[in-house]
Order: structure tokens, then C-alpha cells, then sequence
């Protein structure tokens, strides 16, 4: 009697475990807009959180594809595969929160230049040969994900405006994502989005804890 109760607790126990292990990672599973995991090598659109209709697409500048918003209410979104960065172009496994990953997109102006890069510290995505390994982060509940590149140091003036390092007043040190924003110029069409790696905005370049969250994307199925 007294082994079957030593038995008894010794299941109980190892069951218990597993089911919080099990909880735990499905608990860290990227999942898509729809709430299903995503996985490896299966076509999705990058949209911004504002508006799901609206992928990714890119877009011929002196003979390099860069990476923008598709236009809204248009076709030319283009899907994309993503890949875990230690186990390349293999297909259907299934990501986690933290996952380092390469983005493909299912076509380019040139042939073989297929894959997301962007300078850590920041700067325009483009499409290259050779992979940038991004991490994908999503946070508890949220489908949105965000997409961390890298990370700089930006410097202020004692008013917050941004300033050259050796007359500077303060800096800020933070990862880099994948943000949106317009080009500048007078020849340039503002209605474009372009994508590019950023610093989240902090609102006091005294206080460098405070800051805006990461720009968030929905991963919407393509397929």
C-alpha cells in the first residue's frame, strides 16, 4: 500500500510538470492574426498594426530592391517565408517568442536576392543574397509581433534634440526594429512608406528607460 502511494505521488508529480512545460511552450508560440502558430517555409503578409490589408512590397533604386508598405486598397503586397536561422529552408516547424529568423520574400526584381537585410544599427531594409537574422518577439496575448534588428546609440542636446556625440548631453542606447516611415526630398513620393531599422522613439533623452513600444506587425496567412 505504502508503494502504491509512492508511486501514485511520483505520477502525480512528473504529470503535473509536463503539463506546465507544455503550457509553458505553448504559451511562447508566435502565432499569426488568426491566433494559429506559425510556421516555417508557409507564405505570409508582414502588416503594420494600423491595417492588415497592407504587406510588405518593394521597390527597384539604383539597382537594389528596397522594402516598403504596400499602397492602401492595392494588390502588390508580396508574400514572404521565414526561417529559423540555425535551421535554414527547412520547413513546418514552428517558431517561439526570441527565435532568430531570416525573411524571404516569394519574389524580387533580382533574381537570387530574395532575403531581408538591414544594418544593425539601423538604416533602409533592402533585399540581399545573404540573410540579416532578425528576432521576432510576441508579447503574452498580443498577435502582433515585433522584429528587433539590432541596437545603437542615438545623442541629445540638454533639449531633447537629437546632436552630434562629442557636443552632446545625454544619450540613449536601445535596440533597433523595423519601423516605417517617409522619405525626405523634394522629387520623392511621400505617400510611400519605406521600411527601415530604428530606435523606438523616447519622448526624454534624460530618462532613457522611458520608452514607446516596438513597432508591431501582424503576420497575416498568404495561404
Amino acid at each position: 500500500m505504502k508503494n502504491n502511494k509512492s508511486l501514485f505521488l511520483v505520477f502525480a508529480i512528473s504529470l503535473f510538470l509536463m503539463s506546465g512545460f507544455m503550457s509553458f511552450s505553448y504559451a511562447n508560440e508566435i502565432v499569426d492574426c488568426n491566433g494559429n502558430p506559425i510556421k516555417t517555409g508557409k507564405k505570409y503578409y508582414i502588416a503594420p498594426w494600423f491595417d492588415k490589408s497592407r504587406g510588405l512590397t518593394y521597390e527597384s533604386c539604383r539597382r537594389w530592391d528596397y522594402i516598403r508598405l504596400a499602397k492602401k486598397n492595392s494588390k502588390e503586397a508580396t508574400a514572404v517565408k521565414i526561417y529559423l536561422s540555425k535551421e535554414k529552408n527547412k520547413d513546418d516547424l514552428t517558431l517561439t517568442s526570441g527565435d532568430k529568423i531570416a525573411i524571404k520574400m516569394c519574389s524580387s526584381n533580382y533574381s537570387g536576392y530574395e532575403y531581408l537585410k538591414s544594418p544593425n544599427s539601423g538604416g533602409w531594409v533592402y533585399l540581399d543574397n545573404n540573410p540579416s537574422y532578425f528576432r521576432l518577439d510576441q508579447e503574452g496575448s498580443k498577435k502582433t509581433v515585433s522584429f528587433q534588428v539590432g541596437s545603437t546609440t542615438r545623442y541629445f542636446d540638454k533639449y531633447g534634440r537629437p546632436h552630434d556625440k562629442w557636443f552632446s548631453d545625454y544619450s540613449v542606447t536601445d535596440e533597433t526594429f523595423f519601423t516605417w516611415e517617409r522619405a525626405v526630398g523634394i522629387f520623392i513620393d511621400h505617400s510611400k512608406l519605406w521600411v527601415g531599422a530604428r530606435q523606438r522613439f523616447h519622448p526624454y533623452a534624460w530618462d532613457p528607460s522611458v520608452k514607446a513600444p516596438a513597432p508591431a506587425y501582424y503576420l497575416v496567412p498568404a495561404e
